[in-house]
Parts: C-alpha cells; structure tokens; sequence
C-alpha cells in the first residue's frame, strides 16, 4: 500500500539473498526537495512475497549488506548534509543500530588533528570475523590521508584498531578489504 502513495520515481537500487529463501530488495524513491530516501522489502519464501521491513532508517545512496537472515547491515545517508551513517540488524530488520560517522575510537595519539570518516560497509569473512575501514584526512595538511583498519571477532558488536596505513597522498577511498591480510 506504501507504494502507492509514491510517485512515480520508485526504483529498485539493491537486492540480496543470503539463501534461497531469505533476501533484501531495497527501493528507492524521491521525496522531492527534500532528497531521496530507501524502503527495504523483505522475503522469506524465495521472493514469492515481501513484507516491508519495520522502523527501517531508510538511507539514501545506500549500499547493503546481509550475512544471515537476521544479520545485516546498510551504510547511506539520513541527514540532508549528506553525512555517512552505517547501520546494523541483528533481529531480522525489526529494529535497527547506528554506528556513528567514526563507530570506533582510535587511541589517544594515534591520529592527532584528523578528520575521519567511514566509508562504505564492513566486509566479513564470516558472519563472526570482519573489518571496517575509515578513511581520516590529517590537519593542518588535508592531502595526507591515513587508511585506519579495524576488525570484529563478535558480529560487528565491538571492534579493535587492526592497523593503520598512513600519509597515503591524497584520497584512498578506492581501496579494498578482502581478508585478515
């Protein structure tokens, strides 16, 4: 029914399964002025039907991500400033977390004057093991740019600094994650 109350500009911008059975398909839509914003669809019966997911953030340009059918993250934007937010479900999108512009804290004296940002999603070995990567643009000199690493050992619960790659010149925000090493 929410889908009717759209206009026309309903796009599909995502779609994931995890198994035959359960997947996320992700729309898209405009809200005029005031910028676009995402409704996520789930299934539980290969994509037969779809229920619409409950207190869903909603995301706009947003990239995700599902591990198991109850697990599953989205990183996007919510404020009309554009800041990145990532987001996570444990409970199979019935209620959602989230992880703030820099989830985790580096330690005092590891980047000093830095201004870090997260740039997409966690990426996981497993539904257990994974890394997330911020991207922080050292002051006063905004062309050195340090790639920060962090790894979980429970789901994404908590994470640890893993290691830091530092005065890369100018942005890395091509690089990826494909493993511990």
């Amino acid at each position: 029914d929410r889908l009717w109350t759209l206009n026309n500009a309903v796009r599909v911008s995502r779609i994931a399964f995890v198994d035959p059975l359960h997947g996320w398909l992700q729309l898209s839509y405009s809200m005029g002025l005031h910028g676009n914003n995402s409704l996520l669809l789930l299934t539980s019966n290969g994509g037969r039907t779809w229920r619409e997911a409950s207190a869903y953030p909603g995301p706009n340009s947003s990239d995700m991500l599902l591990l198991t059918p109850n697990e599953g993250w989205v990183f996007g934007s919510v404020s009309p400033d554009g800041s990145p937010c990532l987001f996570v479900t444990g409970d199979g999108a019935k209620s959602w977390q989230e992880l703030s512009a820099d989830p985790p804290t580096l330690p005092l004296g590891k980047l000093e004057s830095a201004d870090c940002d997260v740039y997409g999603l966690p990426v996981f070995e497993n539904p257990t093991h994974g890394y997330l990567r911020e991207g922080c643009t050292d002051a006063p000199v905004y062309s050195m740019h340090t790639t920060v690493l962090f790894a979980t050992n429970d789901d994404g619960r908590t994470w640890k600094l893993d290691r830091m790659i530092k005065n890369v010149d100018g942005q890395c925000n091509s690089s990826a994650i494909t493993d511990s090493v």
